[in-house]
């Protein structure tokens, strides 16, 4: 791609780290967001942040772990696909001069009094024009939908989930889901399961690939909700 339009460099935390010592790939959307809300915050575009863009999509690749280091992460940043009402923000996460992920956002603007999408106004669309370029599109993966033998998770949505929007935030997501892959794959394929930096397991699942979609907002609440996940038929072999 060409020069970045920008890079932030994103400071790691030990609690980054999960059981397989590397930083947690729900974490990776983490640094991504870190960076967006930099750009943003810098550019002639901070008002959004406040009067309400918000994620619609995550495409994420995971390349190579993120090892604990206390130099940070270097996040690149690229702009595109920009139309009347949406953009499109392409990540690479580097650390020690590797490519570690590589990342797609897109990005809707939305007015929160109404409760609709909106179109951008001429100049909030010229300050990303500025920036914006050609971004040739990740691998497409297809959609999936729960079918008669996905596996449902109850989970609790924690008063800390919630961002300065009052909704649970985009990052969070990647946590929710995890933890149905997690569960399923303790029922599925236990020969897999590694809970702690000490536990033997025959071999390990990691992830590769993560997309999400966000269909609408989620809001806090005591009772459970639920995720639903399929474990691949050829599950328990290595």
């Amino acid at each position: 791609m060409s020069e970045p339009a920008y890079v932030v460099r994103v400071p790691l935390r030990w609690v980054d780290l999960d059981a397989q010592g590397h930083v947690n790939n729900g974490v990776i959307a983490d640094y991504l967001q870190e960076a967006r809300v930099a750009f943003l915050l810098q550019g002639p575009n901070a008002h959004l942040l406040g009067n309400g863009i918000v994620v619609t999509g995550h495409q994420v690749e995971y390349l190579r772990p993120v090892e604990f280091s206390t130099d940070p992460v270097e996040v690149r940043l690229w702009l595109g696909n920009l139309t009347a009402a949406r953009i499109t923000i392409a990540y690479e996460v580097v650390q020690d001069g590797q490519l570690a992920a590589r990342a797609r956002t897109t990005l809707c603007v939305f007015d929160f009094d109404s409760g609709r999408p909106r179109r951008f106004t001429e100049a909030e669309r010229d300050g990303f024009a500025a920036v914006a370029g050609h971004l040739e599109p990740m691998r497409h993966l297809g959609r999936w939908a729960p079918g008669p033998d996905a596996f449902e998770h109850a989970f609790v949505v924690r008063w800390s989930d919630l961002d300065a929007y009052g909704h649970v935030n985009n990052v969070r997501f990647f946590d929710y889901v995890a933890e149905a892959r997690i569960h399923v794959g303790a029922v599925t394929d236990p020969a897999g399961e590694r809970t702690s930096s000490s536990s033997g397991a025959a071999y390990l699942w990691i992830v590769a690939r993560q997309d999400v979609d966000y269909l609408a907002q989620l809001e806090h609440r005591l009772a459970p909700m639920s995720s639903a996940s399929r474990w691949p038929r050829w599950a328990g072999r290595p």
